[in-house]
């Protein structure tokens, strides 16, 4: 059993009071993360979160969940928005799923305020 704190980056711009936190029972994580705002809004290459404390195992990815604020993709039927990490990494993505059954990777462009308020709670195996 662990628990321990982690400090969120982004890939573009940067991140302000950004908070991590995380519970490692055996292989099993479970990630807590808030990030209140981003700097970049213009940058059209996928959001991702970096600094994950553990990287994911090499088995398979895994989703979770995410609350945020000022997000629009450009679809009108959006069914969900959900966070993603690959296998064998240590980044984390966010993804809206349509109705048309596609994901798309939300980029820096797609918020249209700083102010992101993100929120996630996330699951995955080491």
């Amino acid at each position: 059993y662990e628990e321990g704190t982690w400090t969120p980056a982004v890939n573009n711009g940067t991140a302000t009071n950004a908070i991590g936190r995380y519970t490692k029972v055996g292989n099993l994580v479970t990630l807590f993360c808030y990030i209140q705002s981003i700097s970049d809004t213009t940058t059209n290459s996928a959001f991702e979160i970096t600094g994950l404390p553990f990287a994911n195992s090499s088995v398979m990815s895994r989703t979770g969940s995410v609350m945020t604020r000022y997000l629009d993709v450009g679809i009108t039927e959006e069914m969900g928005v959900v966070t993603y990490i690959g296998t064998s990494t240590s980044v984390l993505r966010i993804y809206v799923i349509n109705t048309g059954n596609t994901y798309i990777a939300v980029t820096n462009s797609d918020f249209n305020n700083g102010g992101v308020g993100i929120r996630i709670t996330q699951q995955y195996q080491v």
